[in-house]
C-alpha cells in the first residue's frame, strides 16, 4: 500500500489531547504538539480507509494500529527528528505492523504442535547476547498453548562465528538433536569457534560423519533462511513474526493472546 500526504488545512489545535484519544500527549510541549499533530493530520488512516489518520484515532478502536503508532510517533518527536525524517520512520512502521510474510517451515526445527493456531517464528543468531536471553523464556511462553515456534537461522555478518554455529545446529536437526545442540551453543556463547563448535556436536551425541556429510546441505538451509530475514526487513536479531506479521518481543505475549482470540 502506497501512503501519499493529503493536500487539507491545518487543524485546529485548541483541543489536541481530545483530538488523539489513547495517545500520550503530556511530555510534549506545544510546538512539539503541533508538529505531531500536523503530520498525523496529513497521513491517510493506517488501516487504509479513506480518512486521515488523525479521524481514524478519533473514531475510537476502529483501526487498532492507529494508537500504537500514533504513540511511536510521539517518541520520534521527543528525539527531536524533522518532520521528513519522523514521516519516513512512521511510514516504516506502518508497513511493519501491517504486512504478513510468508516463510518456509516445512524442514524446519520447530517446539510445539504442527498444525497449532499460531505459528511463532524466529529469526535468531549464536553470538547475539539478546537471543541467548530471549531463548530461554521462549519454552515457557507457549506452554499450555497452542502455539508452536518455528525457529530459523540469521547469524549476523558481524558476528564471526554465528554462521557455522548455524550450520552445525540444521545439521544436528537433521539427526534430530537440533534442541540439544541449540541450548550448547548459547551457553557456551563467548567461547564458539569451528573447533569449539565440534566438540559441542561430540558432546550431544552426533554421528560425526554424518555431521561432516550433512554440512552443504545445512549451509544451503541457512542461506535460505538468512534470504527470507532480508526480505522481510530483518534489522537485527532476534525478530519475531506472529502468523507473519512481525512483532516486538515485548509485545509477544500480548500479541500471541490475541492471536488465540480470533476465529
Amino acid at each position: 500500500m502506497v501512503f501519499f500526504l493529503l493536500c487539507q488545512p491545518a487543524p485546529a489545535w485548541a483541543s489536541e489531547t481530545e483530538e488523539l484519544p489513547g495517545v500520550d500527549l503530556k511530555d510534549l510541549d506545544k510546538d512539539e504538539k503541533k508538529l505531531l499533530l500536523d503530520i498525523l493530520d496529513n497521513q491517510f488512516d493506517p488501516c487504509g480507509k479513506p480518512r486521515s489518520f488523525t479521524d481514524a484515532l478519533k473514531d475510537r478502536g476502529s483501526c487498532k494500529t492507529a494508537v500504537p503508532l500514533a504513540n511511536f510517533s510521539v517518541g520520534l518527536v521527543q528525539q527531536g527528528l524533522s518532520k521528513r525524517q519522523i514521516v519516513r520512520a512512521l511510514l516504516k512502521e506502518q508497513k511493519r505492523l501491517s504486512v504478513r510474510h510468508t516463510f518456509t517451515l516445512k524442514g524446519r526445527p520447530s517446539i510445539g504442535p504442527g498444525k497449532a493456531r499460531v505459528t511463532v517464528v524466529e529469526f535468531s543468531d549464536f553470538e547475539c547476547p539478546h537471543c541467548k536471553e530471549v531463548s530461554r523464556a521462549l519454552k515457557k511462553l507457549i506452554k499450555g498453548r497452542d502455539v508452536r515456534i518455528v525457529f530459523k537461522q540469521y547469524p549476523l555478518q558481524f558476528h564471526e562465528n554465528a554462521r557455522p554455529a548455524a550450520v552445525a545446529v540444521v545439521a544436528a536437526h537433521f539427526q534430530g538433536k537440533f534442541w540439544p545442540m541449540h541450548e550448547r551453543l548459547f551457553a557456551d556463547q563467548d567461547k564458539l569457534s569451528e573447533k569449539h563448535i565440534q566438540k559441542l556436536a561430540k558432546k550431544v551425541g552426533l554421528d560425526m560423519k554424518r555431521f561432516k556429510a550433512d554440512q552443504a546441505h545445512a549451509r544451503s538451509m541457512v542461506e535460505d533462511d538468512r534470504m527470507e530475514g532480508e526480505l522481510a526487513d530483518i534489522e537485527g536479531t532476534p525478530t519475531f513474526f506472529v502468523n507473519g506479521q512481525q512483532v516486538e518481543y515485548e509485545d509477544l505475549d500480548a500479541r500471541i493472546n490475541a492471536a488465540l482470540k480470533k476465529k
